[in-house]
């Protein structure tokens, strides 16, 4: 997955203030989940020693989906009116050596229908093509379950003439022949 820039404002308590597109992208979490929780219950475990005092650190993020992604976080501390501390802007600075691959602008580029699903089934990352069909944004179909998107693409199907609604390829069918061996050693 390509890298995917993200910023958060948290006010002088840690309570998430402010949430950018890029926080969303990268951590599953829509902004109305996001704003007015403790930036805290997002992390996979404690904050570093230094990550306050330095406000640059690595943290462990626990994803909506509930996976894990290491970050690399940069503070900025934001001044009230009286002089006082008032928050924080904090956002992800891009690896060093991390570039968009060709397989991750092959995957968002593709034609066809494509998503990333964890293990237990619910999307981590779909392709344009994928959103446009199941009928949603992104930010509504990451972390949820494949099954029931699935099924309310085959409502809209049923309920629109001439769509076939098996037209979504999510059909579990048998390879359409089988091998009694590997392919590569039929000559």
């Amino acid at each position: 997955m390509e890298f995917v820039s993200a910023a958060a404002t948290l006010d002088a308590h840690g309570t998430v203030t402010g949430w950018s597109e890029g926080a969303r992208r990268l951590t599953g979490y829509p902004a109305d989940e996001a704003v007015g929780r403790h930036a805290r219950e997002m992390l996979a475990g404690d904050l570093p020693a230094d990550a306050l005092s330095g406000l640059s650190g690595t943290v462990l993020v626990r994803r909506r989906d509930e996976t894990l992604v290491e970050l690399r976080l940069r503070g900025c501390s934001l001044t009230g009116r009286d002089g006082e501390p008032a928050g924080y802007v904090v956002s992800t600075e891009p690896p060093a050596d991390r570039d968009a691959s060709l397989a991750d602008r092959a995957f968002a580029q593709a034609p066809v229908t494509m998503a990333v699903l964890d293990a237990r089934q619910r999307y981590v990352w779909l392709n344009d093509v994928a959103r446009r069909e199941l009928g949603g944004p992104g930010e509504t179909l990451i972390g949820r379950d494949l099954a029931d998107t699935v099924e309310e693409a085959d409502e809209r199907s049923r309920a629109s003439p001439g769509c076939d609604p098996g037209r979504y390829g999510f059909e579990s069918r048998p390879p359409p022949h089988s091998c009694p061996r590997p392919c590569s050693s039929i000559g």
